[in-house]
């Protein structure tokens, strides 16, 4: 604001006014943000201006018809400025803001790098068709620290990968599926005691039946690929099952042992005293009951009847011996006993 004073003289006499001239200047809007000003293509940032009212919105340099409110939309890449007009007066340019809109990047491709099927234990290895700011995803869902051009698959799903560049994400490309053969352990279980005698023999059965290959002592048995294996022989038994060429590995294993049948006892007599050929193991009898207590080799009789002797192996027991009959009077054991002649 400027005062300006006029003094007229004439004639010796002097006359003066005074004049005020306001210039008016309205102040010069600040352009704040109310989000980021870079996002992908599709997004916007709103700007907005410190003046209430009479803006004028430009891009570039270049005036925006129809952008005169005190806020603005900006979609496009480029630097904003804002104008006020007041009283007729128009406000200096304010300081730019600059915008970015990112491109979108193409959605990268995915091959495998051989089979896409596999067996459990083996991994397929993944490439990108790009290898930098990529994601990769399984059955849609991101994958936490798969990052870059390559990928070890180990479990069954449908792959697929993302470029985050400047914070804009491609499309989910096409996918992969990779299937990774998982193959059930059987389990084995044995019907009955796995200790066994000469001659028997023991059931063992698997828990699965597809593909089953049976082992002794490390050994595949040949053309036994059943649910079931009858057993007749000492070892260590196991099985794996097999499911289009994928193997489960082998199962716990089975310990059978085949205990042999001890040799049928002979009895021979020396007075009162029995004596079983076969050292340990025996079990005497008097007419077909076991006697408590009589497993020694020998056996001191003190009353009648028919003895015999079988011995014992584990759970495998003898033939039955011989008899030999005692005749009792009392007080008196009659003997020998079998007689050829007299008594």
């Amino acid at each position: 604001t400027t005062q300006y004073i006029l003094t007229v003289t004439k004639d010796g006499c002097s006359r003066s006014d005074t004049v005020v001239v306001s210039v008016l200047q309205p102040p010069v809007p600040i352009i704040t943000k109310g989000g980021a000003s870079n996002f992908c293509i599709g997004g916007s940032v709103q700007l907005i201006s410190s003046e209430g009212e009479g803006n004028q919105w430009y891009r570039n340099g270049i005036f925006l018809p129809d952008a005169t409110g005190e806020t603005f939309i900006a979609t496009a890449t480029g630097n904003y400025t804002v104008t006020t007009t007041q009283n007729g007066c128009t406000s200096q340019v304010s300081t730019p803001i600059s915008v970015t809109a990112s491109s979108m990047p193409i959605a990268p491709g995915v091959t495998p790098n051989g089979l896409s099927s596999v067996c459990q234990g083996t991994d397929v290895l993944l490439f990108a068709s790009d290898t930098s700011d990529i994601s990769w995803f399984r059955d849609g869902v991101l994958i936490p620290e798969a990052k870059g051009g390559f990928y070890y698959a180990s479990q069954t799903g449908n792959y697929a990968v993302k470029q985050i560049i400047n914070g804009c994400s491609s499309p989910l490309s096409t996918s992969v599926f990779v299937n990774v053969q998982a193959v059930t352990k059987p389990i084995i279980t044995s019907v009955g005691t796995t200790s066994i005698c000469q001659g028997d023999s023991l059931v063992l059965q698997s828990s699965v039946s597809d593909g089953i290959q049976w082992y002794r002592n490390g050994l595949p048995i040949s053309n036994v690929v059943n649910l079931v294996l009858v057993v007749g022989q000492s070892g260590t038994y196991a099985a794996l099952s097999s499911v289009n060429g994928c193997s489960s590995g082998k199962s716990d294993s089975i310990v059978v042992a085949v205990n042999t049948i001890p040799s049928t006892p002979e009895i021979t007599r020396d007075g009162n005293i029995l004596t079983s050929s076969v050292a340990i193991g025996n079990q005497w009898f008097l007419n077909g009951v076991a006697i408590s207590g009589a497993t020694s080799r020998t056996l001191n009789v003190t009353e009648g009847g028919i003895y015999t002797v079988q011995a014992k192996n584990g759970q495998c027991m003898s033939a039955i011996s011989n008899s030999i009959t005692i005749f009792t009077i009392p007080g008196l054991i009659a003997g020998p006993n079998p007689v050829t002649d007299k008594l």
